[in-house]
């Protein structure tokens, strides 16, 4: 008895060291404000789920766990008098963030070994990609976290079957699904064929004639769990008759935002994805990888083939998407560091180059790789530039202006306490009409003796800076200041700082 508690206290060991260094590197570069829009509005939508004791969605497809999630965080926060919701949510993904390490840590030994699942853990900890998303509110965490808990429960079963692993699995994907569903309905495929071929270390010893569950009724639970669970987040949207948020937000992401498949601009476009999303790696570790993929080829076709439809299936639906940065490919990190870490574990021994020194090389360069987005991650950790500017714009402003800004008509509510205009503009077409109508609320505005300000950045609307053009068509601008702010479009991995200047509307004098 002895012995066998001995062992299950030193299988723990690991899990935890892991859990405190990620820990402990997240909460030291935590940002210090909301990075983007998109961490505002969690913020602020989970707040008023406190607020309201109902719950609020947020963009696109609602996310509505991911919304539950930082109002549980908000509220525990207050019990530590830490009143700033910003901050609450910040953490949130620094937790999960730590704990998603670890779980990838257990999926990698049910299917390899400890030394592989030790890799696992160290290289998806210091990855930069998701060392950034760590460190602010976003859903991406919370979506990696519950798959990974869904796919270690998932072989979990593989290997030793009993109806509560299969269970807690469909439970867990319904979760996942409820953080991001466009996640979850682009992991279906994968997901199905892990269950459908499992790779030959998690074969069961008893064949399939004496297994009393086939794999139909298998996937028929999991799907049924999964949607149930998924389903009972979106509920609260239904009774109110606002069930089209789900249904909308698909058919405008594919008619609107998704390009044609196996065209020029559609493959130049997930080539393009491809490589910005490898460029958190080194090329020492897109060797790695390669390598890695190999062997699994050679030792394990359905390892393989899993992983690689999991890559190929993420790329195909969202690098085809024209908003998609990055982040949106978070949940390839997963397959890739898995077959990175296969190949450092299984490295063939050379007597001229031993494995020690090749593990210390390559622990090494994952480090300095770190580095190379260290100073942008630290930047927000020590800086929130865009609070910073809307605070500063509240000083420059009278209490009744309206402030035409881009993409931060929240940063307008909550840190400049004013009101924000905008033209009915959508992502990628400006009609005159559209313009027109947006004319004639400035005018009326100026008309009534408001002040109306517009920033730089909220004049360089695109495409073809029509809008600016017709601004200045029509407007003359007095210049109030500038101060700089951090642009978030290119991604948490490209710092983008750039001086935003002040400008007052007036209406142009007319010509003598």
């Amino acid at each position: 008895m002895k012995f066998h508690i001995r062992n299950i206290k030193a299988s723990y060991i690991i899990p935890l060291i892991l859990f405190i260094v990620s820990f402990f590197l997240r909460i030291s570069l935590i940002s210090k404000g909301p990075y983007h829009s998109d961490c505002l509005y969690l913020a602020l939508q989970s707040q008023e789920i406190l607020t309201t004791h109902q719950i609020h969605y947020l963009h696109g497809l609602g996310f509505p766990l991911t919304a539950l999630m930082g109002a549980c965080f908000i509220w525990l926060s207050r019990l530590f008098s830490v009143n700033d919701p910003v901050l609450a949510v910040n953490f949130m993904n620094v937790l999960f963030g730590s704990l998603s390490v670890v779980v990838l840590y257990l999926c990698v030994e049910q299917i390899f070994d400890k030394k592989t699942a030790l890799f696992s853990g160290v290289i998806l900890s210091l990855n930069p990609l998701f060392l950034a998303l760590s460190t602010f509110g976003n859903s991406h965490i919370l979506s990696v976290f519950f798959f990974l808990a869904s796919l270690y429960s998932l072989l979990n079963y593989l290997k030793n079957p009993s109806r509560h692993k299969l269970i807690l699995s469909g439970i867990c994907l319904g979760l996942f699904g409820a953080t991001r569903l466009q996640d979850l309905m682009a992991m279906a495929i994968p997901f199905c064929f892990l269950l459908w071929f499992p790779p030959h270390q998690l074969r069961r010893s008893e064949g399939p004639a004496n297994r009393s569950w086939t794999i139909l009724p298998e996937l028929s639970i999991l799907s049924v769990l999964c949607c149930i669970t998924t389903c009972l987040f979106y509920f609260p949207s239904w009774i109110k008759g606002a069930s089209s948020i789900v249904s909308y937000s698909i058919f405008d992401s594919v008619t609107r935002h998704f390009l044609d498949y196996l065209t020029h601009p559609s493959l130049s476009l997930i080539l393009e994805r491809f490589f910005t999303f490898f460029a958190s790696f080194s090329p020492l570790e897109w060797l790695a990888i390669i390598a890695g993929l190999i062997y699994l080829l050679k030792s394990d076709t359905k390892l393989f083939s899993f992983l690689a439809i999991w890559i190929f299936t993420f790329f195909i639906f969202f690098g085809n998407l024209i908003f998609s940065i990055n982040r949106h490919f978070t949940l390839v990190l997963i397959p890739v560091i898995i077959a990175e870490s296969y190949f450092l574990s299984h490295l063939p021994k050379k007597k001229f180059l031993p494995r020690r020194i090749v593990t210390f090389t390559f622990t090494f360069v994952l480090v300095l790789n770190l580095l190379r987005f260290y100073p942008t991650i630290y930047f927000r950790h020590k800086h929130a530039l865009l609070p910073d500017f809307f605070t500063w714009v509240s000083r420059k402003t009278e209490p009744n202006a309206y402030i035409i800004e881009r993409d931060h008509s929240l940063f307008i509510h909550y840190y400049a306490k004013r009101t924000p205009l905008a033209p009915k503009i959508k992502l990628y077409t400006q009609g005159h009409d559209i313009l027109k109508e947006f004319k004639g609320k400035i005018d009326a505005l100026l008309n009534q003796e408001i002040p109306v300000y517009i920033t730089k950045y909220g004049i360089l609307y695109r495409p073809k800076h029509k809008f600016r053009k017709f601004m200045i068509q029509h407007y003359a601008f007095d210049y109030v200041g500038t101060k700089t702010v951090e642009d978030w479009h290119k991604g948490c991995l490209k710092q983008v700082l750039v001086n935003n200047d002040l400008l007052r509307i007036r209406k142009l004098e007319p010509l003598p």
